[in-house]
């Protein structure tokens, strides 16, 4: 009755499944003769027993499980130990200490391998070896892990059937007890269940050119998925759930998800079994596999990324960071993003003081700022920003002559003088009145006239901002109308369904692949899918750094962002006909400062990454970390931006606090590097606006924009 399990021909069938019938493998990879069909090489045969000639779907258990087994190996596993086998021989002879990936190593390593067993007329046999064998790699060996001993233990929960599942506990995974970190290759795959087909649910009769998702979305797929494929079929993994939305919440729950989809199944994500790849990714990189309080340090395995990569100490929380609530899909103001409410600054206050000065044309007053007066922000200084209300003194005018003015009299002591109730202590003005002489000449004597202005700033980060995610759980509602941009901005496939579409962790963490691309070089039969290993630190198709986009010079094209992103559409110093971003000004300003005025004013209205790029160039030029989240899997603000005017919990600080501007010896503003979120940050908003409707006011002067944006090297 159960489509899964074999109906067992003792004339046709291995032994071992009379006893073993193993859900999943009457029609799994490793036992099809469409798939598994790779000859062993004489040598490897002749040393197994096997008959000459023996291809891979006929040797069945035996390719993987051999019933007596070498000394040191777990689960009757063939090969399996750190053993090396004797000279010219392709078995081992025994010894050594557990090591599950050797078993698979046999087949899935380079064919010039000097243990490979098979003889290589069929090379569709993905070499996984050799991504764990590059600089930076999952914890693959003993040797690698905390423990330093095999501590992968599927079955131990005490619940029936979760050893054909490969379940295991919390505790294994490293959850109270961050000694049994590790990473095995049973942890993401089950070969009992694997199948050669674009989605798990295709059937296995049908075998497509590889088991891995079509990214090029060749077989009549019109948007890119995050739904697993054959190679990930049958394993387990966890949904999580979630009470709240803000950024830094945890789920509450997480659900497990085990069992074989049937063929033509839901791939709904409410299934039993696993329906897409960060449920088999979140066991490990969320607290349903390690502490939130006690996270995995950086580095502390041999091929890990090292600790302070990006000034980033300890793993992120993954399941907190892709959160994707729906009610933040699409472009709307939330308040419960993370980012600040409503909240109304302390008054800030400026203060001139009139003085006698000789000129020209005789004596006149001159309006000299105090020194130092001015408490305001530098935004908020006029009421010509709505979110500044600002008042001034109410005096009598000074002078009849140039310059003139309004100074402090008698109804403006309470408000602006140090003797006034409530006044303000920090005044320079004591409130004594000027006599309302208005010829000053060199009999003049204090006081003398004063002027001054209190503002007070409203600030609501909650408006026109979201909580913002690379689509890995779930889709954003972002299209590209709503976004105000041309889709062409994504290169393909991720330019065909702007906002509908999802995609894989492994669409970012894997082996290098080439520029403008994250298919692995050599296309179906090349180098592998999936976050084996990388040249590139936290496991990553390109680089990524503070330096990251600053080559605009053609430097960076091959980095991270640019395999998904058009670098030509975000980088590209010498595009002088860019397409249209929802980075770009309001079409109706018509002044964006002095420091965005050194920029085109048509490419400002098109595309203001490019107009961006045309300022800094060379290889130091505009860098993704000054204005994006440097862990962009999911961010309290729309579209990963940072805004120092906003700092939250994200970074140790209460929310709503407002970084003070810093400026180096240069008058350049420095930057703000607070991991793992804040790398070298520059950007201050003060409004968020919907894409395409930027001004040079929605950014606070000394972050990103007009004299800080214009001196920033």
């Amino acid at each position: 009755s159960n489509p899964n399990l074999v109906n067992f021909d003792e004339n046709n069938d291995i032994i071992c499944l009379a006893c073993h019938n193993k859900e999943g493998w009457v029609d799994s990879a490793h036992a099809s003769e469409q798939v598994a069909n790779e000859t062993y090489n004489a040598t490897a045969a002749s040393e197994r027993d096997f008959p000459a000639g023996i291809q891979v779907w006929q040797a069945a258990c035996l390719n993987c499980h051999d019933t007596h087994t070498v000394a040191g190996s777990r689960r009757l596993l063939r090969e399996g130990t750190t053993d090396v086998p004797p000279s010219g021989q392709v078995i081992k002879a025994g010894g050594g200490t557990p090591a599950i990936e050797e078993t698979c190593y046999q087949c899935h390593a380079n064919s010039a391998d000097p243990y490979y067993v098979l003889d290589g007329s069929n090379p569709q046999v993905p070499d996984i070896k050799s991504d764990f064998q590059l600089a930076r790699h999952m914890p693959i060996t003993s040797a690698e892990q905390p423990a330093n001993t095999e501590v992968h233990d599927i079955g131990n929960t005490g619940n029936s059937g979760d050893g054909k599942e490969m379940i295991e506990t919390p505790l294994t995974l490293g959850k109270g007890n961050l000694m049994n970190r590790h990473a095995e290759c049973t942890d993401c795959h089950n070969p009992h269940r694997v199948t050669k087909n674009r989605l798990a649910t295709d059937a296995p009769s049908i075998p497509a050119a590889a088991g891995t998702h079509d990214h090029n979305l060749t077989d009549g797929a019109t948007e890119h998925s995050n739904l697993i494929s054959g190679v990930l079929r049958g394993t387990w993994g966890v949904e999580p759930s979630y009470g709240a939305s803000p950024f830094g919440t945890l789920p509450i729950n997480y659900t497990l998800k085990s069992g074989v989809p049937p063929q033509n199944g839901s791939n709904l994500v409410t299934e039993a079994y696993v329906t897409r790849e960060y449920q088999v990714c979140l066991k490990c990189h969320s607290d349903y596999g390690f502490d939130d309080a006690n996270p995995p340090a950086l580095g502390y395995y041999a091929g890990g990324t090292p600790s302070g990569t990006n000034g980033v100490i300890y793993y992120t929380n993954q399941a907190m960071e892709f959160q994707a609530p729906i009610h933040h899909q699409g472009s709307p103001s939330t308040n419960d993003s993370g980012a600040a409410g409503p909240e109304t600054a302390s008054a800030g206050y400026r203060y001139w003081v009139w003085m006698p000065q000789l000129t020209g044309y005789g004596w006149r007053w001159n309006k000299i700022q105090h020194n130092p007066s001015n408490t305001m922000t530098e935004r908020c200084d006029s009421n010509d920003d709505s979110g500044c209300s600002c008042e001034e003194c109410t005096g009598p005018p000074v002078g009849d002559t140039f310059p003139t003015g309004i100074t402090c009299g008698i109804a403006d002591i309470n408000t602006f003088a140090s003797t006034g109730m409530p006044g303000n202590p920090g005044s320079p003005w004591d409130g004594s009145l000027w006599d309302g002489d208005p010829s000053p000449d060199t009999t003049v004597t204090p006081p003398y006239p004063y002027t001054a202005r209190k503002c007070q700033l409203t600030t609501d980060y909650t408006q026109n901002n979201h909580r913002s995610w690379h689509p890995v759980m779930k889709e954003t509602g972002r299209d590209a109308s709503i976004r105000k941009m041309n889709a062409n901005n994504f290169l393909p496939p991720f330019n065909a369904a702007v906002g509908s579409q999802t995609m894989y962790c492994s669409d970012c963490h894997g082996s290098d692949t080439g520029t403008g691309t994250v298919v692995p070089d050599g296309g179906e039969d090349g180098s592998p899918w999936g976050p084996h290993g990388s040249d590139n630190n936290f496991l990553l198709k390109g680089e990524w750094s503070e330096l990251s986009g600053g080559a605009n010079d053609g430097g960076s094209a091959n980095q991270l962002c640019f395999k998904c992103h058009d670098w030509n559409q975000y980088a590209n110093a010498e595009n002088t006909n860019p397409q249209e971003s929802g980075f770009r000004a309001d079409p109706v300003a018509t002044l964006w400062g002095i420091g965005c005025m050194i920029a085109d004013i048509p490419l400002m209205r098109t595309n203001l990454h490019v107009a961006h790029a045309t300022i800094w160039t060379g290889t130091a030029g505009l860098q993704c970390t000054w204005c994006h989240a440097a862990v962009p899997h999911g961010w309290k603000n729309k579209a990963l931006l940072v805004n120092l005017m906003d700092l939250g919990p994200e970074a140790g600080l209460p929310t709503g606090t407002v970084l003070p501007g810093s400026y180096n010896s240069s008058n350049t503003f420095g930057g703000y590097t607070n991991a793992p979120y804040y790398l070298n940050a520059k950007l201050r908003i003060v409004n968020f606006k919907q894409s395409g409707e930027w001004t040079r006011q929605d950014c606070e002067p000394g972050g990103m924009s007009m004299f800080g944006c214009a001196l920033v090297p």
